[in-house]
């Protein structure tokens, strides 16, 4: 009887507790906002097997593993793999291998054009890494590197040109 009387004593405890209503007041801590607020942006990414028909806009990084028809501006860097645009890129820097791109490319650093891309179009950059194939005039304002596997049919202006054996220009070379 007396465990009895103990549990009784725990379970009227228990449910004394239970039954009283109680109330959380939510605590807020004061922040102050100066007027500068830093947003962070993560990538914009078109994956694989998807389809963008329209132009993009962002301040963020972009990643294509898909395709895109239309025109592509950033102030991050545009990272393309696998993939297929029909459309001019303005972006911060370029990187551009497997894919295939139909349009300009304005770069305010450097663009590199790697491994088995097809490029139709005009370059703008400050320096331009190239072993593809390139159709179209090229303007880099440094530098230009052609690799051993590149092929640039159009007009090439810089300030320094390297060409590796292997590497082909046809068309003028203008040297500022």
């Amino acid at each position: 009887m007396e465990k009895d009387k103990i549990k009784n004593k725990i379970l009227d405890r228990y449910f004394d507790q239970v039954e009283e209503p109680t109330t959380i007041k939510p605590q807020y801590e004061t922040v102050e906002v100066v007027n500068e607020v830093t947003p962070t942006y993560g990538p914009t990414i078109v994956s694989e097997g998807a389809k963008l028909v329209g132009n993009l806009k962002t301040e963020s990084d972009v990643e294509i593993y898909g395709s895109i028809e239309g025109n592509i501006e950033t102030s991050g860097m545009v990272k393309m793999v696998g993939g297929h645009i029909a459309g001019n890129i303005k972006a911060n820097s370029v990187l551009i291998r497997n894919s295939q791109l139909t349009g300009d490319i304005e770069s305010v650093n450097v663009v590199d054009l790697i491994e088995n891309t097809t490029f139709n179009g005009n370059i703008t950059c400050k320096d331009l890494v190239v072993n593809c194939d390139v159709i179209g005039n090229v303007l880099a304002k440094e530098k230009i590197y052609v690799m051993s596997q590149a092929h640039i049919k159009g007009d090439v202006t810089t300030k320094i040109i390297k060409v590796d054996e292997g590497g082909v220009i046809q068309g003028r070379m203008k040297m500022k």
